[in-house]
């Protein structure tokens, strides 16, 4: 049976990782590159795969940084992830949950996206960060039922590679469209200048 301190530390260590989690859509639309190093590892993975895959922080801070992202969240965006499910084991964790991307259009909030996560996470010296986050859309592909069936799967039943059979080339897109492109699709404003916010 585990310890008092072991039993604390476990919910010190679950806290801590809500808090990473939920604070990458805050981050995101806020577009703060600096704070996003709170977030992931300076090596983390956002594997997203129908977009892109983004290797490593400076990545991932060049998608905030684009004028589609910039375009996306200087109109009123927001990056909304559930309660994640976490299995903790150690220094390392797996957490799963559900996002939703909403945008706008004439004025109101519209869908623009929903997909389910499986985020690989460790802890360092400077507390837990994102080692790696794969994004799967919910539109009916297998692939996103299995990441969501195995919500209960631990690191030592899956220490987690750096990309999959399902992942994209650094530099490929992937058939879902830009930022840029899915709102103008929702009919929002022309894209913003990243030097204009």
């Amino acid at each position: 049976m585990p310890s008092v301190e072991e039993r604390l530390q476990a919910i010190e260590d679950r806290l801590a990782i809500y808090n990473v989690i939920s604070a990458y859509g805050p981050t995101v639309d806020g577009c703060n590159l600096e704070d996003m190093g709170r977030v992931y590892a300076e090596h983390g993975i956002y594997d997203v795969r129908d977009f892109q895959y983004m290797d490593g922080l400076a990545d991932i801070r060049a998608m905030m940084n684009s004028v589609g992202h910039r375009t996306l969240t200087g109109h009123g965006a927001a990056h909304i992830g559930s309660l994640p499910h976490v299995e903790l084991e150690g220094d390392r964790a797996i957490a799963t949950n559900y996002n939703l991307i909403y945008g706008r259009k004439d004025g109101e909030p519209v869908l623009l996206r929903l997909s389910i996560s499986r985020i690989y996470l460790s802890r360092g010296s400077q507390g837990w960060r994102i080692d790696r986050r794969i994004i799967d859309p919910l539109d009916g592909r297998a692939s996103s039922r299995d990441l969501a069936a195995r919500a209960f799967e631990g690191p030592d039943q899956d220490p987690g590679a750096r990309a999959d059979a399902l992942s994209l080339n650094r530099g490929e897109r992937g058939t879902w469209d830009s930022y840029g492109e899915a709102l103008a699709r929702s009919s929002l404003t022309p894209p913003v200048n990243p030097g204009d916010i």
